[in-house]
């Protein structure tokens, strides 16, 4: 009997209707090394954009990952988060793939909260991921042709992910691969009653929604130090870990591309949504067409529409006008102000960068003030400053000018409008400093070495 999906509870998402205020949520994929695979998550980046995806991806990247390769992910608008490698217990375990071993380390992305690292002589923070209440994975080698933004709305407290294939070699070393056994149609071969209970569900540890915590990621590395390593590695782990609340959902959130091949009457390949290029040779950025199965005419339009996301230039990231260099802002403005304000009268002044939050107010007095003095000649205009209105001047007696000097006037007295301090800010609040006894309490060691506290940048 097949199993049963989620399907119910999956909405697709409307791309014209987002809230004002977006849930933390967020995509996260994982990166080792200087090699190519960085080409796979550039692709994903702009497909995510390409589908109006609203939600950011994070990308967890080992130390081994070049600042050449950071920066080109960051320059597609990527968020990107060094993480620490994590290692199986010591074993003479054959992984299905030598780079298997490394994949480990994906489970930092359970981990929402930062570290302290050893700087020189001091102490700073490093993080890892803000806190994130659902998170997405995909693999680098993933590309999403539909938005999948809805699959956050699934119910809480479950693992889902996309039920995997049993009938390629990677499989040989188990009792499925020798039985012809597949999951994906279990009424066509049946689990033998001598070989025992029949497997739990296993899933494909390509893409799956998961929510962060510290507790599921303490107790993660702690079994992971008493569970001996198998082929498939972390995949293999994951599936131990979380068999008792995974839910299978439908395969077009992850169609490893086997299916084509071993269970074409599952795939309805115009209904997928998300692409895994898992095969053998299947890479888009290593494809040759070569390997077995590669010369197929729906691996090749695959293919061809990755790179067709990839090499559209109209899908890099566009920094926000406020991170783009040179753009203009209130700085930029200030020699244009002060030379439309010289007045013979006029103080010695010093201007004085607005926090980001008042500048709605200071914009508004601003536009307030550019209406007075453009619809009044220059040499008409000395009477109407809102702050020296006295209405003797020529024109300053008119019902518009009283009426646009009074608006003003609203908006200056309206103290709702005030600048408000960001907690942090606010003088007495906990801040790093003052948590600063309380860590250094919580690190005491007999063969601690002196360390000295560094504040970490107001940024972070």
């Amino acid at each position: 009997m097949a199993p049963e999906l989620v399907s119910d509870g999956i909405r697709a998402v409307d791309l014209a209707a987002k809230p004002a205020v977006l849930p933390n949520r967020a995509y996260v994929t994982f990166l080792a090394g200087n090699g190519d695979y960085v080409k796979g998550v550039v692709g994903l980046a702009k497909g995510l954009r390409k589908v109006r995806s609203a939600y950011p991806l994070v990308v967890a990247v080992l130390p081994d990952v070049p600042a050449e390769h950071r920066r080109v992910l960051e320059d597609q608008g990527c968020v990107v988060r060094e993480i620490e490698p994590v290692y199986p217990p010591e074993n003479q375990t054959r992984f299905a793939m030598a780079y298997y071993v490394i994949n480990y380390s994906k489970l930092r992305i359970w981990e929402v909260r930062g570290s302290f690292a050893r700087v020189g002589a001091g102490i700073c923070w490093r993080s890892h991921f803000v806190e994130y209440s659902k998170m997405i994975y995909l693999d680098g080698d993933i590309q999403v042709f539909e938005n999948i933004d809805h699959l956050f709305d699934l119910e809480d407290g479950h693992f889902y992910a996309v039920m995997d294939c049993f009938c390629e070699k990677t499989w040989s070393h188990t009792p499925q691969y020798k039985i012809g056994y597949c999951q994906q149609c279990p009424e066509k071969v049946t689990w033998r009653d001598d070989m025992g209970q029949p497997p739990a569900l296993y899933f494909n540890a390509g893409m799956f929604v998961f929510e962060p915590g510290i507790s599921t990621y303490e107790n993660l590395l702690k079994t992971l130090r008493i569970t001996p390593p198998t082929p498939f590695a972390e995949q293999d782990f994951l599936n131990m870990f979380f068999k008792d609340i995974y839910k299978p959902i439908p395969n077009v959130y992850n169609l490893v591309l086997a299916m084509l091949w071993r269970h074409p009457e599952n795939v309805e390949l115009d209904q997928v949504k998300v692409v895994h290029y898992c095969a053998a040779g299947s890479k888009p950025w290593r494809y040759t067409g070569k390997e077995e199965n590669m010369q197929r005419e729906d691996i090749k339009h695959l293919v061809k529409k990755w790179w067709d996301i990839y090499n559209d230039e109209s899908l890099n990231y566009k920094k926000p006008v406020s991170q783009i260099e040179g753009a203009v802002e209130t700085a930029a403005l200030q020699p244009l102000i002060a030379a439309a304000m010289t007045e013979a009268n006029a103080p010695a002044m010093q201007f004085v960068a607005a926090p980001s939050a008042a500048r709605e107010k200071e914009q508004t007095l601003v536009n307030a003030y550019l209406v007075l003095t453009t619809n009044i000649p220059n040499s008409e205009a000395n009477g109407s400053k809102p702050w020296r209105y006295t209405g003797k001047e020529e024109n300053m007696q008119r019902e518009d000018i009283k009426h646009l000097v009074k608006k003003w006037w609203d908006i200056y007295n309206d103290e709702s409008l005030n600048y408000k301090k960001p907690v942090s800010q606010i003088e007495g609040a906990v801040e790093t400093g003052a948590l600063q006894p309380l860590i250094a309490a919580a690190m005491t060691e007999a063969n601690a070495p002196a360390m000295q506290f560094v504040a970490a940048p107001s940024a972070a």
